[in-house]
């Protein structure tokens, strides 16, 4: 019996995995980076968010383990998730979808009614979570709602059938794996924080470089001579560990600091197709294509 209940334990843990899989590979997707990173978001990057959670927690279903007519499954991790994360435009929508379909796929099963009911109360609790818990507290929280969502399954499952022995047999089964199988919403929410704090750990230490090289540069900069610039670069250069630094105007290169600083000052004069351009469209252009220099980063200030 136990043996059972283990394998219907990882089972879960292997379905919430797949979940954490397919957030590694969209976070790692541009669009969903903006998507996730955004304090406030559009109802289009709403529909996408709620797609998705709708999306796996159906699939969840779909791959969960049958025990005598009823279903073990992560679909309410994957509501929880969604709504404390996202918040009820996701959380409501996901649970609703997905209770709805869990009801019409298996419509006179012993836990259809009951898995109905609480995956709409998983979106609704989840959204609340969302709305009044503070953000470090959320994958805490998500367990709660969780677990105490399983729960009331496994009470209605037992308060909803006629056939008691039917309803005690399955509680007894698969109550212990799908109730610690919630502590998959902590893996998927400390994942996702952690990827946003490290995120902003990036960012704030790029802004004390970025000041640090401002307040060592500023006092040559004033002076505008080539000396003065040249020194300049060889501060970013060391702040930064580029290969080379250059300070262009809108024709010429003026002065280079670097790899290959003898021959660039002989030769290289004028400014590169790829200055050009970031000059023409106004903006930052990088490049990693090995082809195009003879060392890995290039950085040129506009003056």
């Amino acid at each position: 019996m136990y043996l059972d209940q283990l394998m219907m334990f990882l089972a879960m843990v292997e379905r919430a995995a797949l979940l954490l899989m397919a957030l590694y590979f969209l976070t790692h997707m541009r669009m969903f980076q903006t998507i996730i990173a955004k304090q406030s978001r559009s109802s289009i990057e709403l529909t996408v968010l709620t797609l998705f959670f709708t999306l796996f927690a159906i699939f969840s279903t779909y791959t969960g383990v049958h025990v005598e007519g009823s279903l073990v499954n992560v679909r309410i991790i994957s509501i929880v998730s969604g709504g404390i994360l996202f918040g009820p435009w996701v959380g409501i929508p996901v649970g609703l979808i997905s209770g709805i379909h869990r009801y019409l796929i298996d419509l006179n099963g012993p836990s259809s009614i009951p898995c109905l009911i609480t995956s709409v109360l998983a979106g609704l609790l989840a959204s609340w979570v969302h709305i009044r818990a503070n953000y470090s507290n959320y994958a805490k929280y998500g367990f709660l709602v969780a677990a105490s969502c399983e729960l009331l399954t496994m009470a209605l499952i037992i308060a909803l059938n006629q056939d008691k022995a039917l309803a005690y047999s399955i509680v007894h089964a698969i109550a212990l794996p799908m109730i610690l199988g919630s502590l998959c919403v902590i893996l998927i929410i400390k994942w996702l924080q952690d990827m946003e704090s490290e995120k902003d750990k990036v960012a704030a230490y790029q802004a004390k470089q970025a000041l640090k090289v401002a307040n060592q540069t500023l006092p040559f900069i004033r002076q505008n001579s080539p000396d003065a610039l040249k020194q300049v670069c060889k501060i970013i250069r060391n702040e930064t560990q580029a290969d080379a630094v250059a300070i262009t105007d809108t024709q010429d290169v003026q002065v280079y600091v670097g790899h290959g600083e003898e021959q660039f000052c002989k030769v290289h004069t004028q400014i590169s197709l790829m200055t050009q351009k970031a000059i023409r469209d106004n903006r930052i252009i990088e490049s990693n294509d090995i082809r195009e220099h003879a060392f890995r980063s290039l950085m040129i200030i506009f003056v």
